[in-house]
């Protein structure tokens, strides 16, 4: 029989005013994305590979790029000037230093749009309510400096000014993919829709582009830049995943009454302060075991590296020495970790195969009556698997207590680096 400790209950128990701000700041963490996509919809898409997160589920998608325009909007506000003074300090030394003929073309194509659209953006920046559109202002002022950068290229050529608008071209393609965060397939559709009017524009005036040149200043530096544009975007949305996971899971782990989820919160809490001055794996794993033991009142323990030869005992609580010798107990935990790893989260095991996990009394040992198969998963594989076992069933908020422990252990092994 399994069960699953991840069952949602429902109380009517009133809360106070601190209960309502805890359980509403959980809330608002998850947002729209918990209503709409379960955990295992999540957990699906860590696993899918670089192009499976270009496009996630509508609730889910929305929500990310409402995040995204905030964060872009944000940055704008605080950058733009930073823009601004880079593009003076180009400019004006130039203007003043330069008497070539050319200049007045460079000034009018190259620069004058530029400078229309940092003006543009100043203002847009003062005002709330442009933030919504932010994304689309940036692809539109993308467009036309483009526009104007690449016409100038075409049009001046080898020449110095030509040279300098090809440079810009280069500039405003880094900034747009990298330091402005614009989705990378708009900002390529901006991108394209510039080259296209900047060609049209060269072609009316009956002139022939270099294309080895345009290839060098344009579509070798666009590839590149929406490569990691593209990179970076994955990256973003993998990182929104797992922190709208983690809001699901503390939305979900909210109780109706506010002293479990305290005493929850104190012991992740102690938990963290205990495992943040370790540095070995094993020193990681002895630790987990022995955190989880005594929190959810288990009477033996193990903790296994998952290994491609198989388990490897990591750390051990309770039982005999004899018993955490024998390859048996190995085995028989190995053929007990098929449903917690396909359903990637803890689940209780009552119908134990004899002898295994024994629990070592005074005069005797017994079987356990349940145990707890917690999985940790390291960069969405799960990489360790954890085991309790008790005499009697464990509560959900133990169970919901270990897998927090396993979210945390999970996040120390991968920031240090361990392989497990």
């Amino acid at each position: 029989m399994l069960t699953n400790p991840r069952g949602r209950t429902t109380g009517a128990a009133a809360q106070t005013p601190t209960q309502a701000a805890a359980h509403g700041l959980a809330a608002g963490a998850a947002g729209q994305v918990t209503s709409a996509t379960t955990e295992d919809d999540m957990r699906q898409l860590l696993a899918r590979g670089l192009l499976g997160l270009l496009r996630l589920p509508p609730a889910l998608e929305q929500a990310f790029r409402a995040q995204a325009r905030e964060r872009c909007a944000k940055f704008l506000r605080y950058s733009v000037f930073g823009l601004l003074g880079i593009y003076l300090l180009v400019v004006v030394p130039i203007a003043l230093g330069s008497h070539d003929a050319p200049l007045q073309d460079w000034l009018r194509l190259a620069v004058a749009p530029i400078g229309v659209v940092l003006a543009i953006l100043v203002a847009a920046s003062r005002i709330p309510r442009m933030e919504r559109h932010v994304e689309s202002l940036l692809g539109a002022c993308l467009m036309i400096c483009l526009t104007g950068t690449t016409y100038c290229a075409l049009l001046l050529g080898e020449q110095y000014f030509g040279r300098m608008a090809a440079y810009e071209t280069i500039y405003i393609l880094a900034i747009a993919f990298s330091i402005l965060r614009l989705p990378a397939k708009s900002a390529l559709l901006w991108s394209l829709a510039a080259f296209v009017l900047a060609l049209l524009a060269i072609l009316q005036q009956q002139r022939v582009p270099v294309w080895l040149d345009l290839l060098l200043y344009f579509f070798v530096p666009l590839l590149i830049c929406a490569v990691i544009g593209l990179m970076m975007e994955v990256a973003e949305r993998r990182s929104f995943i797992k922190m709208s996971l983690l809001a699901q899971n503390e939305v979900a782990g909210v109780p109706a009454g506010m002293t479990d989820a305290a005493s929850g919160s104190q012991q992740l809490h102690e938990y963290r302060m205990l495992a943040s001055g370790l540095q070995e794996a094993d020193e990681l794993h002895a630790l987990t075991l022995r955190f989880l033991v005594t929190q959810t009142d288990a009477l033996v323990g193990a903790s296994y590296r998952i290994t491609t030869d198989g388990l490897v005992l990591c750390s051990a609580w309770g039982g005999s020495a004899e018993m955490w010798r024998t390859p048996a107990a190995v085995e028989q935990t190995a053929s007990l970790l098929t449903p917690a790893l396909s359903g990637r989260r803890a689940i209780q095991l009552t119908h134990l195969p004899t002898g295994h996990l024994r629990i070592r009394g005074a005069s005797a040992e017994v079987s356990p009556e349940v145990v707890l198969v917690v999985p940790v998963l390291v960069d969405v594989d799960t990489h360790v698997v954890i085991e309790l076992g008790r005499l009697s069933a464990f509560s959900l908020e133990q169970c919901r207590l270990a897998e927090s422990v396993a979210d945390i252990f999970a996040q120390l092994l991968a920031m240090r680096g361990h392989e497990n």
